[in-house]
């Protein structure tokens, strides 16, 4: 089995064990003396981190999809190489194939007995060359300690420069979105994908409707500060001069095949991007490097809660 032989090159005793499940997909499970974590090689998805002490920070719908050709709805989607919908052809998949391919492992690594380290690769084939005809070499590297690191590289080993858009689609695991507020965007101008229109953000975000919103020349930090669980998530970034915030809100939840009707009120999108303008062009033999540093900066240990009831 495909398992046994990731486990026999790649599994760490103890702490990285690969597992297919019931679904046919095959996930990465880290456990370490910092956190916990899952990951599908299929998307080379981040599922799950959960710090000692706490609830998830990441969120996954329980109406989500586990099928080929088909995204997993919620962890950490990777947009790749283009940012919603393809620039040129309405008929390829919005948000690009990387997170409908199969990922390889390239290594693992026990850092030490708080850091564990993996990472994935997707590279140009025959069949990614019909959807984008660049080659590429892409890995993802996840660093598992008491932050979630997340590094998106691209490397043009063709012998054309390509322009790519991209983004760590992060859902946030949250009490309620009434006892949530975003800050770091503050003076920050956006373009609301809603209605194509620029405007400029005034104040902590508080969402008590549809968003979706890509904040412009943003390269700091945003903290989601969340009273219901008296946490606040801190995402630090780079190789990003876009953020995307994201909630379906009421309405478009209920059209959602893989979405629970009232699933918005516990999930909030921040997501480090190079979206809209932020597009970045890579020469050959040069790449690039997205990267999430996720984290908490306040934490009271707390029990599980259960979003179900």
């Amino acid at each position: 089995m495909i398992t046994e032989l990731l486990n026999k090159g790649f599994g760490i005793p103890h702490t990285l064990t690969f597992i297919t499940e019931l679904d046919g997909m095959t996930y990465v499970y880290i456990t370490n003396n910092s956190a916990t974590a899952k990951i599908s090689l299929y998307g080379a998805q981040v599922l799950s981190f959960r710090p000692r002490h706490q609830e998830d920070i990441l969120w996954v719908s329980s109406k989500s999809l586990y099928k080929q050709n088909k995204a997993i709805r919620g962890g950490i989607p990777l947009c790749w190489p283009w940012f919603g919908a393809h620039p040129t052809d309405s008929t390829k998949q919005s948000h690009g194939f990387a997170r409908l391919s199969e990922w390889s492992v390239l290594t693992t690594e026990a850092v030490d007995e708080e850091t564990t380290r993996i990472i994935l690769k997707l590279q140009s084939s025959d069949e990614t060359m019909k959807m984008w005809p660049h080659k590429f070499i892409t890995t993802l590297t996840v660093t598992i300690s008491n932050k979630l690191t997340v590094e998106l590289t691209t490397n043009n080993s063709g012998n054309e420069p390509f322009t790519i858009t991209s983004a760590l689609h992060s859902y946030f695991n949250i009490s309620d979105i009434s006892k949530v507020a975003i800050h770091g965007l503050e003076n920050s101008t956006f373009l609301d994908s809603l209605t194509n229109k620029e405007q400029t953000e005034n104040e902590p975000i508080k969402i008590n409707q549809e968003v979706d919103r890509i904040y412009l020349d943003h390269t700091g930090n945003c903290e989601i500060k969340d009273t219901g669980l008296e946490r606040t998530i801190q995402i630090d970034k780079q190789g990003s001069s876009s953020t995307v915030v994201w909630n379906p809100w009421i309405d478009k939840a209920k059209r959602m095949a893989d979405f629970g009707d009232d699933e918005y009120q516990t999930m909030l999108c921040v997501e480090t991007t190079n979206a809209h303008t932020d597009t970045i062009e890579i020469t050959p033999d040069k790449d690039h490097t997205l990267t999430a540093v996720i984290s908490l900066v306040e934490q009271k240990q707390r029990p599980k809660l259960d979003h179900t009831k």
